[in-house]
């Protein structure tokens, strides 16, 4: 009757507002790993090292990529990958600098083509996947959402991509803040 209407009602405007804030949270999070990629992509050093291949200018910028690494310990990678796919720079979690003889190409992967085919300023958001690392599915599982950012020269060449690996591990610990105190299941869907 009228009371279980209500008593649904109640619930769906509890429930509804549940999502609306870690919808809220999420797109705040989401929209800073955006901000940082956007930044990285546009830095001055690595504009100096486009324009002459200045090898200081490409260690600064490896460098703020450094910092931002430190600052950030849910980004797995940040990357640096050049317009033929290869990678120039990346750092893993906290800092760690990868030497150049274990960087890899990424010529064929989807955050790559996806990416470098974008116009300025523009961003692309990986679905939701396992990290991949030579060819095979790491392990402890990596839930990861990749954010990656065309770069361009002063003259408007395209020079490659800008990525961040974004640990989705944040996203899970916040959905769980979030999950009904019931014993429902809580599901991430796609589009």
């Amino acid at each position: 009757g009228w009371q279980t209407r209500q008593a649904e009602r109640n619930l769906q405007d509890r429930e509804t507002a549940r999502v609306e804030a870690f919808s809220f949270l999420l797109g705040q999070a989401l929209q800073n790993v955006g901000q940082d990629v956007a930044l990285l992509a546009d830095n001055i050093d690595l504009q100096d090292y486009l324009a002459q291949g200045d090898p200081a200018a490409l260690a600064r910028t490896s460098r703020r990529v450094q910092f931002l690494s430190h600052q950030h310990p849910a980004y797995d990678q940040i990357r640096y990958i050049d317009a033929a796919g290869r990678e120039i720079i990346r750092v893993n979690q906290n800092g760690a600098v990868v030497p150049i003889g274990e960087l890899q190409t990424q010529r064929n992967r989807p955050y790559f083509q996806h990416g470098i085919a974008l116009p300025p300023r523009h961003l692309y958001i990986s679905a939701l996947d396992l990290n991949v690392d030579h060819g095979v599915i790491e392990h402890p599982l990596k839930p990861m959402l990749r954010f990656a950012t065309p770069v361009f020269d002063a003259n408007g060449q395209r020079r490659g991509i800008f990525i961040i690996n974004y640990l989705a591990d944040d996203i899970f610990r916040l959905l769980q803040k979030f999950a009904p105190d019931s014993h429902q299941r809580v599901r991430l869907l796609n589009s």
